[in-house]
Protein backbone atom coordinates (compact mmCIF):
# COMPACT_ATOMS: atom_id res chain seq x y z
CA UNK A 1 0.00 0.00 0.00
CA UNK A 2 1.28 3.42 -0.86
CA UNK A 3 1.36 6.31 1.55
CA UNK A 4 -1.97 8.11 1.82
CA UNK A 5 -1.99 11.57 3.39
CA UNK A 6 -4.86 13.69 4.68
CA UNK A 7 -4.29 17.41 5.12
CA UNK A 8 -5.68 19.78 7.73
CA UNK A 9 -8.57 21.75 6.25
CA UNK A 10 -8.89 24.44 8.91
CA UNK A 11 -6.53 27.28 9.60
CA UNK A 12 -6.33 28.37 13.19
CA UNK A 13 -7.70 31.88 13.40
CA UNK A 14 -6.08 32.24 16.81
CA UNK A 15 -2.69 32.57 15.09
CA UNK A 16 -3.94 35.47 13.00
CA UNK A 17 -5.56 37.13 16.01
CA UNK A 18 -2.33 36.75 18.00
CA UNK A 19 -0.36 38.34 15.14
CA UNK A 20 -2.71 41.32 15.05
CA UNK A 21 -2.49 41.74 18.83
CA UNK A 22 1.33 41.64 18.71
CA UNK A 23 1.29 44.24 15.93
CA UNK A 24 -0.86 46.52 18.08
CA UNK A 25 1.40 45.89 21.08
CA UNK A 26 4.55 46.63 19.06
CA UNK A 27 3.18 49.87 17.68
CA UNK A 28 2.10 50.94 21.15
CA UNK A 29 5.55 50.17 22.54
CA UNK A 30 7.27 52.28 19.86
CA UNK A 31 5.06 55.31 20.27
CA UNK A 32 4.04 55.39 23.91
CA UNK A 33 6.70 53.66 26.00
CA UNK A 34 10.09 55.29 25.96
CA UNK A 35 11.30 54.00 29.33
CA UNK A 36 11.92 50.37 28.39
CA UNK A 37 15.10 49.11 26.79
CA UNK A 38 15.41 48.77 23.02
CA UNK A 39 15.22 44.94 22.94
CA UNK A 40 11.86 45.05 24.70
CA UNK A 41 10.45 47.24 21.93
CA UNK A 42 11.55 44.83 19.22
CA UNK A 43 10.14 41.76 20.97
CA UNK A 44 6.90 41.84 18.98
CA UNK A 45 8.48 41.74 15.51
CA UNK A 46 9.66 38.08 15.57
CA UNK A 47 6.43 37.06 17.28
CA UNK A 48 4.34 38.73 14.58
CA UNK A 49 6.36 36.95 11.90
CA UNK A 50 5.98 33.62 13.73
CA UNK A 51 2.21 33.89 14.08
CA UNK A 52 1.67 35.04 10.49
CA UNK A 53 3.77 32.16 9.18
CA UNK A 54 1.98 29.73 11.49
CA UNK A 55 -1.34 30.91 10.08
CA UNK A 56 -0.37 30.57 6.42
CA UNK A 57 1.60 27.32 6.76
CA UNK A 58 -0.97 25.56 8.95
CA UNK A 59 -2.41 23.35 6.20
CA UNK A 60 -0.01 20.52 6.84
CA UNK A 61 -0.51 16.79 6.82
CA UNK A 62 -2.53 15.70 9.83
CA UNK A 63 -3.10 11.95 9.20
CA UNK A 64 -1.02 9.52 7.18
CA UNK A 65 -1.62 5.84 6.36
CA UNK A 66 1.50 3.83 5.54
CA UNK A 67 1.92 0.04 5.66
CA UNK A 68 -1.39 -0.55 7.51
CA UNK A 69 -0.49 2.01 10.18
CA UNK A 70 -2.33 5.30 10.57
CA UNK A 71 -0.32 8.10 12.18
CA UNK A 72 -0.87 11.64 13.27
CA UNK A 73 1.80 14.08 12.24
CA UNK A 74 3.33 16.66 14.48
CA UNK A 75 5.26 17.03 17.69
CA UNK A 76 3.19 14.56 19.74
CA UNK A 77 2.40 12.05 17.02
CA UNK A 78 0.44 8.87 17.66
CA UNK A 79 0.10 5.74 15.59
CA UNK A 80 -2.37 2.86 15.33
CA UNK A 81 -1.85 -0.48 13.61
CA UNK A 82 -4.94 -1.09 11.49
CA UNK A 83 -4.35 -4.85 11.49
CA UNK A 84 -5.19 -4.87 15.24
CA UNK A 85 -8.46 -3.00 14.68
CA UNK A 86 -11.24 -4.49 16.79
CA UNK A 87 -14.10 -2.08 16.07
CA UNK A 88 -14.86 1.46 14.95
CA UNK A 89 -17.05 3.90 16.87
CA UNK A 90 -18.52 6.69 14.78
CA UNK A 91 -20.19 9.85 16.06
CA UNK A 92 -20.75 13.44 14.91
CA UNK A 93 -17.23 14.46 15.99
CA UNK A 94 -15.34 11.77 14.10
CA UNK A 95 -14.10 8.21 14.35
CA UNK A 96 -12.59 6.26 17.21
CA UNK A 97 -10.52 3.17 16.41
CA UNK A 98 -10.54 0.54 19.16
CA UNK A 99 -8.14 -2.34 19.69
CA UNK A 100 -7.30 -4.75 22.50
CA UNK A 101 -3.54 -4.34 22.11
CA UNK A 102 -3.32 -0.55 21.64
CA UNK A 103 -4.72 2.69 23.02
CA UNK A 104 -7.75 4.11 21.26
CA UNK A 105 -7.05 6.33 18.26
CA UNK A 106 -9.31 9.30 17.47
CA UNK A 107 -9.81 10.90 14.10
CA UNK A 108 -11.37 14.36 14.31
CA UNK A 109 -13.91 15.02 11.56
CA UNK A 110 -13.64 18.80 11.89
CA UNK A 111 -9.99 18.83 10.72
CA UNK A 112 -10.66 17.10 7.40
CA UNK A 113 -12.51 18.09 4.26
CA UNK A 114 -15.65 16.09 3.43
CA UNK A 115 -13.86 14.33 0.57
CA UNK A 116 -10.89 13.35 2.73
CA UNK A 117 -13.16 12.17 5.53
CA UNK A 118 -15.18 9.99 3.13
CA UNK A 119 -11.99 8.55 1.62
CA UNK A 120 -10.63 7.76 5.07
CA UNK A 121 -13.96 6.22 6.03
CA UNK A 122 -13.90 3.93 2.98
CA UNK A 123 -10.32 2.84 3.75
CA UNK A 124 -11.26 2.06 7.35
CA UNK A 125 -14.29 0.06 6.20
CA UNK A 126 -11.97 -2.35 4.41
CA UNK A 127 -10.08 -2.98 7.65
CA UNK A 128 -13.33 -3.25 9.57
CA UNK A 129 -14.58 -5.99 7.20
CA UNK A 130 -11.34 -7.91 7.63
CA UNK A 131 -11.74 -8.01 11.43
CA UNK A 132 -15.40 -9.06 11.42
Amino acid sequence: MSVIEFKNSKKKKANLIAAVLWIIYSIAMFYYDSKNSIWYKYLGIPLVIFYVLAYFLDKGIIYQIDNNIIKTKGLFSKSFDLNDLKRINRNQHGIRLISDQQNDFRIEKSFLTIEDYNALESILKTYEKVTE
